[in-house]
């Protein structure tokens, strides 16, 4: 069973979300920030990392400290949105609040069966 963390800061979301996943045969964790994603992925190690932070900063640290986890971003609607503080590696899915469940469910699986996880082509390579 492939492992997801989900990363976000809204709760009601992060709940319901969660258990989409879950009913659709993941193994899923609830971080609320960094610090919890990154302490929950020493203790056991995820498949993949779901991003729904609302500020480029902290997604950009969380990529960073898990390099090694494929990653796709649920960013808040980008309607007004400032572009981002850093490059968003190429490979990684990025969906924009509200999100068809079915397209994120789509790039999940793709992400996790591709070249195996956890290590594949939406690793994340921090930019010198």
């Amino acid at each position: 069973m492939f492992s997801i963390l989900l990363l976000d800061t809204n709760a009601s979301f992060s709940t319901t979300f969660a258990n989409l996943l879950r009913h659709s045969g993941y193994h899923v964790e609830i971080a609320q920030n960094e610090a919890e994603a990154v302490a929950l992925h020493a203790t056991d190690p995820f498949d993949l990392i779901l991003l729904g932070l609302p500020n480029a900063e902290s997604i950009h640290t969380v990529l960073q400290r898990l390099p090694q986890v494929k990653a796709i971003l649920l960013l808040p609607s980008d309607e007004g949105a400032s572009p981002p503080l850093f490059q968003i590696p190429d490979g990684v899915p990025i969906f924009y609040k509200p999100f068809r469940t079915e397209e994120v469910l789509a790039a999940i699986y793709a992400a996790l069966i591709s070249e195996g996880a956890p290590n594949g082509p939406n690793r994340y390579t921090p930019q010198p």
